[in-house]
């Protein structure tokens, strides 16, 4: 029997553009057909599993309309992250595929904003840092250390502004901010060795001197 692991899709919301989805997808989902909406109201991806193929359908900004991908369950299971990009204009919109792979070619894409920061100031108050932070959440999740203790979901939102971003449960919406303002806000978050949304708030776990200590922050949206 053929066992099909999770699939993690990574797309930024084109419509927002603030809105980044992480989101692990069983075969069985995709087999029902599955939508991913931001937070935003906008649906951002449709993903349908047939016998042989995987069809996907996602918005491009440039285009303004939505482009077709074809991906065999080979491909799928090749341990490989796939990129979904728009041809005219080679613009990435989604990386879909393994876990470590697809988190991999995430941390690439941070290492070129911190290549390009000054171009990237107005966008962000800190590129470096933003780009250094969203690395570090990346490690976190591709070690499992990013759960929603309240619903039981790994699946989780990444809101991003121009000296913050927001962590955010896909499916109760608890979440926690992360600030991207000062060389000490990532000394301090790169201390942190789990993030855990409960019902009544958020616990990151910080490790110093090799002992793990716990914060709590109670924040629902």
């Amino acid at each position: 029997m053929i066992v099909f692991p999770e699939t993690l899709v990574v797309i930024r919301c084109p419509f927002c553009q603030r809105q980044m989805l992480y989101r692990n997808i069983s075969r069985f989902k995709m087999a029902e057909g599955t939508t991913l909406t931001c937070s935003c109201g906008a649906d951002v991806l449709k993903i349908h599993a047939a016998a042989k193929n995987i069809y996907i359908s996602c918005f491009c900004p440039c285009c303004q309309e939505e482009h077709q991908y074809i991906i065999s369950n080979k491909e799928l299971l090749s341990d490989q992250a796939m990129m979904l990009e728009c041809e005219e204009t080679n613009l990435h919109l989604a990386y879909i595929g393994d876990r470590d792979e697809v988190l991999t070619e995430l941390n690439a894409e941070g290492e070129q904003i911190i290549c390009y920061q000054d171009m990237l100031r107005e966008y962000f108050d800190q590129p470096s840092l933003m780009a250094k932070i969203l690395m570090h959440i990346n490690h976190l999740f591709a070690q499992r250390k990013i759960n929603c203790e309240a619903c039981g979901s790994s699946d989780f939102d990444i809101e991003i502004f121009n000296d913050c971003l927001n962590i955010t449960c896909a499916h109760c919406k608890q979440y926690t901010r992360i600030f991207a303002k000062r060389p000490l806000d990532l000394h301090l978050f790169r201390k942190v060795d789990r993030i855990t949304m409960r019902a009544q708030g958020v616990a990151m776990h910080f490790v110093t001197k090799n002992k793990t200590i716990g914060f709590n922050e109670t924040k629902k949206k």
